[in-house]
């Protein structure tokens, strides 16, 4: 067999078209028919429907609509081609075709919280039904349901945080003289969808977003200044404060590889309950280090990036001491069962397609922070001690990106490849004393 070497800019070719193979296979994924237009957004949740014979399925759906990106003070806007794409696996199809089903209906109740300047309102989405659709003889059922919603009143200026406040999907099976219901419990159906940026009277507004053109997102906004004892605000006072190590391991569910995370820090401050003394509230800062990923895309294209992490805001958490430890725990210890949740802008810059860069921008990230909830036993030594250790879970969804690409929109590609629920965090947190 004889083998081609390959020139620099060949194999620069055979990156770009692949590229912009994925690109175009990666939004078509996300809207269904087209590439991505400005605005528009996907969700992914799961309903674990029980069917009428007593198994139980997961029922992807997909939740999408397209916002406008900027908003005048006092206008109202509207949020065009809303829909939900229900998916019955073809397992479920051939076990409801098995127990003499012919046809269902399916609707889905959803709502969308609008949030601006501590302000929120629900807006119910109606129209999401679809009646006696025919079983297909074999595969997989789609069910493109779409749903309308009053238009968005908008405030003073202050960004716009539209939520997916939920949905609920239910089946009604028709097996010719009978029906049955089935009933679904969601999953990662909630979460920030967008936010819609509303400037003063008399301020320039963001650039609006054309077809195909990438709006970059604002800049990550720093943390107020403001004076610090031991790195906890000075008032009140805390019950006991503590600076950790932070070591890490996030797993990425759609690509299927590990990034290491740290070592960073984190300052913990605890409050006191007024109402519980065995309560604590939490009050911290995180900071992380920038991490390298290593990725194989398509099962055979080696990728690189620079991954960073940009707190927004601050962490914030509840915690119980735990009078019991369990047992092999340390007598020099104080144990709080903590949840802990932190804000994280997810920022790529550097990225190699087979050592190729590949030009994303300075502003490359999510277009909304992660929310990341760890939970975990957290030692805290009462003699001031360095070294102990504790470990924190979370499970946490990937947002879509926004402002990737210079010379061509990357964000439908970026998005599809890493954006979505069911990735993992594991953290070790070593007690390095006080702040």
């Amino acid at each position: 067999m004889r083998l081609h070497r390959w020139s620099p800019a060949a194999r620069r070719a055979v990156v770009l078209v692949a590229l912009g193979v994925a690109t175009v296979v990666v939004a078509a994924l996300l809207s269904g028919t087209s590439p991505a237009v400005a605005g528009q957004v996907s969700k992914a949740a799961t309903g674990r429907c029980t069917l009428p014979s007593g198994s139980a399925v997961d029922v992807p759906a997909e939740v999408t609509a397209t916002f406008p990106p900027t908003a005048a003070p006092g206008s109202r806007v509207s949020i065009n081609d809303l829909a939900v794409a229900v998916t019955v696996p073809d397992t479920a199809v051939a076990t409801l075709r098995d127990g003499g089903a012919r046809s269902l209906d399916a609707s889905v109740e959803a709502a969308l919280n609008v949030k601006q300047n501590g302000s929120s309102k629900r807006i119910p989405v109606t129209g999401l039904s679809a009646k006696d659709t025919a079983l297909p003889a074999q595969g997989q059922l789609k069910l493109p349901l779409r749903g309308t919603l009053e238009q968005i009143e908008i405030g003073s200026a202050g960004d716009v945080s539209v939520e997916l406040a939920g949905i609920t999907l239910a089946m009604t099976v028709h097996y010719g003289q009978s029906d049955a219901q089935v009933s679904c419990e969601a999953q990662n159906a909630a979460g920030e969808l967008a936010r819609i940026a509303v400037a003063a009277q008399g301020q320039p507004a963001p650039p609006p977003q054309q077809p195909g053109q990438q709006l970059a997102p604002p800049p990550v906004a720093a943390a107020p200044p403001q004076t610090r004892i031991g790195g906890c605000p000075p008032d009140p006072i805390p019950l006991v404060a503590a600076k950790f190590r932070v070591d890490g391991v996030s797993r990425m569910a759609k690509l299927g590889s590990d990034i290491t995370v740290g070592p960073g820090e984190f300052v913990a401050c605890n409050y006191t309950d007024p109402n519980d003394f065995q309560k604590v509230k939490i009050d911290g800062e995180i900071a992380l280090p920038d991490s390298r990923g290593y990725f194989v895309l398509f099962r055979f294209m080696p990728s690189t990036s620079t991954v960073s992490f940009r707190p927004d805001g601050r962490a914030a958490g509840t915690g119980a001491v735990v009078l019991n430890p369990p047992p092999g725990s340390s007598p020099d210890n104080l144990y709080i069962d903590a949840t802990v949740t932190v804000k994280l802008f997810i920022q790529l810059s550097d990225v190699r397609q087979d050592g190729l860069p590949l030009n994303v921008g300075s502003n490359c990230r999510t277009v909304v922070p992660a929310s990341i909830t760890m939970k975990g036993l957290v030692a805290m030594p009462t003699n001031g001690t360095p070294g102990a250790k504790s470990e924190m879970t979370a499970t946490y969804e990937i947002p879509p990106t926004r402002g990737c690409g210079v010379t061509e929109p990357l964000d439908p590609l970026l998005t599809g490849i890493m954006s979505g629920p069911g990735n993992t965090l594991k953290t070790t947190l070593t007690y390095l004393g006080p702040p």
